[in-house]
């Protein structure tokens, strides 16, 4: 039987209906004694409706009226073939189309919940993530590639992966996604007034199952070439970046603050096999090799206490700590270095603080550094003074100064003072005397030993007038000295 899509007209049968039923309310009409008229009218109604249903015009609308029923046996669930009457056939499709309508309406709504829930999702990553054609026009944004592109998305223009990018790199990372080759890159962006290295990604966006080919010629149609949808996202590793170049620069500086003593060693006992029994130039050969060696102790102590302040198993141990005891230890250290420049180590130390609360270990790698740099740096005959106060700051704290006199920092130097390697120029690194170069890590450990301890280190220096180092570090529950 031929299907048609047409809609069922049901008036043609209605009428059928009517014509038998106005005969039968004929012949129920009439007087009983006079059956014929009536019986006559009947059956001219009948035949009338069988003109109708079968004969005529009609023919077609009993097919429909028919299709209509099978159609119905779908909808409502049901065999129609025993349920007679035009008005039971029709009540039952309308039931069933009504349950189906239900159950797609509800599978619709369930359909458009996941569709927000999705939406949600995408609007929510922090990344930037753009969906493109097959042309390269971008299809789908989140909010963070609209923010960070400046879309409009809906209904703006559509922009072009082109015009979003100008790294060649990204460009060619695409054109690989719509081909089906997943790939990854790094740019520099320059964003805010500084310059961002963003990692991105490009995949191609796969079709789900029964998609098939379908989709696929779809996607390759017109100017796609054969290319389909593509996603692209940005990540922020300006960071990750950073710690890398940090890495790579730490390496290549311990490389060469370990190389350069080894070689003065090598080449001091090299010379020193053909010196002879001239004393004079053994003694200096033997000093240079014993100044190269304390050099690397030094270096491998200080990597050593970078590398404990660095890992994150690290623990902060604190405990009251005398500071009058800590006073003698630091003489003591710095009782040889002090006399041979005529230097004086003053402490002056506030009321109230003979004992505070904290990481001896800790505090005494920050003030062991400052006060070997304070010594290094001031002038002949001058005085370093180690100064300990307290914060007048919510919970109380310690303040701890270490002030010199002496050759000090320029201003365009002294914020890169606290990386790793870094040493200010020849004038300040030793004043003209080789044996007072430092590792270039001292105060990379006083940043590190400070933050530790939930500290902060600063300085204040003038140029050929003296510097003055400054470390404030915060009260712990149960510190038993200083203010609060």
């Amino acid at each position: 039987m031929r299907r048609t899509n047409a809609p069922i007209p049901i008036v043609p049968a209605a009428a059928v209906a009517s014509v038998a039923l106005v005969g039968v309310l004929i012949a129920l009409a009439r007087p009983a004694p006079a059956p014929a008229p009536g019986v006559s009218a009947v059956v001219l109604a009948w035949a009338g409706a069988w003109w109708f249903g079968v004969r005529g015009p009609g023919l077609r609308w009993a097919r429909a009226r028919r299709e209509l029923i099978e159609s119905g046996t779908v909808l409502a669930g049901r065999t129609m073939s025993s349920v007679p009457g035009t008005v039971e056939d029709v009540s039952a499709v309308a039931r069933g189309a009504a349950s189906l309508l239900a159950s797609r309406g509800a599978a619709l709504a369930s359909a458009e919940d996941e569709v927000r829930r999705l939406r949600g999702v995408f609007n929510a990553l922090m990344e930037p993530v753009l969906v493109t054609d097959g042309r390269g026009l971008v299809v789908e944004a989140n909010r963070s590639a609209e923010a960070f592109f400046g879309l409009s998305m809906p209904g703006g223009a559509p922009a072009h992966i082109d015009e979003l990018f100008t790294h060649l790199d990204v460009l060619e990372l695409h054109r690989g996604a719509a081909m089906g080759i997943e790939g990854t890159t790094q740019i520099r962006v320059s964003k805010g007034g500084a310059w961002r290295v963003y990692e991105v990604e490009a995949g191609p966006v796969e079709r789900g199952a029964g998609a098939g080919a379908g989709a696929g010629a779809g996607a390759g149609g017109g100017s796609g070439g054969g290319r389909g949808l593509v996603m692209l996202s940005l990540r922020d590793v300006t960071a990750l970046a950073s710690a890398e170049r940090l890495r790579t620069d730490f390496v290549a500086n311990a490389s060469h603050e370990i190389r350069t003593p080894l070689s003065s060693i090598k080449g001091a006992a090299e010379t020193l096999e053909s010196a002879g029994d001239d004393a004079g130039i053994r003694s200096r050969l033997v000093g240079m090799i014993t100044k190269n060696v304390t050099r690397l102790e030094e270096l491998t102590r200080d990597l050593l206490d970078l590398s404990r302040l660095e890992s994150p198993e690290g623990e902060v141990e604190y405990a009251e700590v005398s500071t009058g005891e800590l006073e003698a230890d630091l003489r003591g250290l710095f009782a040889e270095r002090c006399r041979a420049r005529g230097l004086r180590l003053v402490f002056e130390v506030g009321e109230g603080l003979g004992v505070v609360k904290t990481d001896a270990k800790l505090l005494g790698l920050i003030l062991r550094n400052l006060i070997e740099n304070a010594c290094k740096f001031a002038y002949e005959g001058t005085a370093v003074v180690v100064r300990v106060s307290g914060l007048s700051v919510p919970g109380g704290g310690v303040r701890w100064e270490v002030i010199d006199r002496g050759i000090g920092i320029p201003v365009d130097q002294q914020s890169r003072i606290f990386e790793r390697f870094y040493q200010v120029d020849s004038a300040r690194s030793g004043l003209g005397a080789p044996e007072h170069r430092g590792t270039g890590l001292g105060l990379s450990i006083v940043k590190h030993a400070a933050r530790a301890l939930g500290g902060t280190v600063r300085v204040e220096s003038v140029w050929r007038e003296g510097t003055r180092m400054i470390v404030d570090v915060p009260d712990r529950p149960g510190a038993s000295g200083g203010p609060g």
